[in-house]
């Protein structure tokens, strides 16, 4: 099979996402909405944001694979892979924190001030005054974390990928199903990285869209057009459901998108 004949298939999977943007999207801006002015749930608010970026990303993979780009749509998909990690962190929360959403905002924001520093520090010795030190400039940003160095170090570790799969794995060992879904995923997630950096491992895909694909390939190319569909729509019911009380109609929505997932696994396994 060529690549050209799984364009229908990304085509497919493009439509069906727009009817369920159609149909969710007012209930579900609405929810988002809510939480942000009540601010009763940050887990829940934070947990949606990354589904909808998950979402975006899906559907700029599917732009790249109409405009035969799968070099640029394995380094998308690794992104991808990693906001559902996250996404999914925060649906299962392992740790059962219940401020796990205000801890990730306020450590979060810490963390990417930390980046921007060395950063600078990187390319510039003009950014820092002589004699400060990287810990010096963090808490005159934030003085009421001073000293507190240690207890940041440890928050922003919570959130590193290999941890959060860690925790993940441990909670999903009841459920061998799932579990395998999320090492296949992992599996892709170390796949695509020579992608992200231009390893030499990556740069037969630049030719591909062009040639036959043998069964190993045919099967990767599916699995980048189905997988991020599944992965950001079924957060989604989760969220959907959680969220209950926000809108009447996100069990609706619920169902609705249940319906499309199942019509889109079954038309898809019977195609092979």
């Amino acid at each position: 099979m060529q690549f050209n004949d799984f364009l229908p298939i990304v085509t497919a999977f493009q439509e069906k996402s727009k009817d369920i943007s159609k149909f969710v999207l007012p209930d579900w801006v609405a929810m988002k909405n809510q939480m942000h002015a009540e601010k009763s749930d940050l887990t829940l608010l934070v947990a949606h944001r990354l589904c909808t970026k998950t979402i975006n990303l899906k559907l700029a993979m599917y732009a790249l694979l109409q405009d035969k780009n799968i070099y640029a749509t394995k380094i998308v998909y690794r992104s991808l892979i990693e906001h559902n990690v996250k996404n999914q962190y925060f649906i299962l929360n392992p740790r059962q924190m219940p401020n796990l959403g205000e801890f990730y905002l306020e450590f979060g924001e810490v963390e990417e001030h930390i980046a921007m520093l060395k950063a600078q520090r990187s390319f510039s010795s003009l950014e820092a005054p002589a004699g400060n030190t990287l810990w010096q400039e963090v808490f005159e940003t934030y003085p009421h974390l001073a000293g507190k160095q240690g207890e940041i170090t440890e928050a922003i570790n919570v959130f590193a990928f290999k941890n959060m799969t860690i925790e993940i794995a441990r909670q999903l060992k009841e459920h061998a199903g799932n579990l395998n879904h999320f090492e296949n995923m992992l599996r892709n997630y170390w796949l695509c990285s020579p992608f992200v950096h231009g390893g030499p491992g990556a740069e037969d895909a630049l030719y591909k869209s062009f040639s036959a694909l043998d069964p190993e390939e045919q099967k990767d190319l599916l699995n980048l057009i189905q997988i991020p569909f599944y992965m950001a729509y079924e957060n989604m019911q989760f969220i959907l459901f959680q969220g209950k009380h926000l809108s009447q109609r996100s069990r609706v929505c619920y169902d609705y998108i249940g319906k499309i997932l199942d019509e889109m696994r079954e038309k898809h396994a019977k195609s092979g």
